[in-house]
């Protein structure tokens, strides 16, 4: 704590909830695995960010706001109607802190490279059932495709850079 007190700035991906006064945020005890991240189009730190809900792969830890500053919500679904804190900043003493609250790197890289198999062999999976494995049996029903002239992943990358810049 004393670090970020100081003026130190600290970026934490799905932190316990030992900082939770530190952040700002309350945990829930829940979480969802994957859905739909929306920025705050108020927020300078997610500027210049697509403005419809993008999807996230892998799991999020559930948090509501006690003060931290909202930059984008998270979701089960597109709605968003059930939506949580996802990225957010908080000051403490003269430093600042970031979350993430769920795999962001994860979620980069499924996006861009689909869900690997998952057999314990590790053997490619034939997921339409077509006889044949190809490329997209990497995204068959995982993959929004309604959002597929949206760079996502470039969006999340983009995204943690931002938040890194927020913090300095």
């Amino acid at each position: 704590f004393e670090y970020v007190h100081s003026g130190g700035a600290l970026l934490m991906v799905t932190p316990p909830v030992e900082f939770d006064s530190l952040l700002g945020i309350q945990h829930l005890d829940r979480t969802i695995t994957g859905g739909y991240i929306l920025f705050d189009s108020t927020s300078h730190v997610v500027g210049g960010l697509s403005r419809v809900p993008l999807q996230f792969f892998g799991d999020a830890q559930l948090y509501q706001s006690t003060r931290a500053t909202v930059a984008a919500r998270i979701a089960p679904d597109k709605s968003m109607a059930d939506s949580h804190p996802a990225v957010g900043i908080s000051s403490y003493g003269t430093g600042r802190i970031g979350f993430i609250s769920y795999n962001l790197g994860q979620s980069i890289v499924v996006t861009r490279q689909g869900k690997p198999p998952s057999s314990n062999n590790q053997e490619p999976i034939d997921r339409d059932n077509d006889g044949v494995f190809n490329i997209a049996d990497l995204y068959y029903d995982s993959f929004d495709y309604a959002n597929r002239a949206i760079p996502q992943a470039d969006e999340q990358q983009k995204l943690f850079v931002n938040l890194i810049f927020a913090l300095l």
